[in-house]
């Protein structure tokens, strides 16, 4: 949340994490969001295989997929996290492929 000097690392900050504090505890679920919300808008408004589904994302992103997918294991065909270092260069922290 830009209303806050450190909205870069505090409360608009994302690991795939639901709030647990007032105020932000009501909206702010992101877990609920990313695990729950957004798969059942796709499958009802898109021609999707939902039993081939895969998660990722970048640096917290990829924290919050990576913790999701292991909270969900079946759910996801890949899973996987990617991060750069300061020098921009991509290192792996996780993977996990379902055969």
């Amino acid at each position: 949340m830009p209303d806050d000097e450190a909205y870069d690392f505090g409360k608009g900050a994302s690991f795939y994490v639901n709030a647990t504090q007032a105020p932000w505890s009501r909206h702010f679920r992101m877990r609920d969001y990313i695990e729950n919300e957004l798969p059942e808008l796709v499958a009802a408004n898109f021609a999707v295989d939902m039993a081939r589904q895969g998660i990722t994302g970048h640096s917290m992103g990829g924290h919050g997929a990576l913790t999701i997918a292991l909270r969900n294991r079946g759910r996801f065909r890949v899973r996987w996290e990617r991060r750069f270092n300061k020098a921009g260069v991509l290192y792996k922290v996780g993977i996990e492929k379902d055969s």
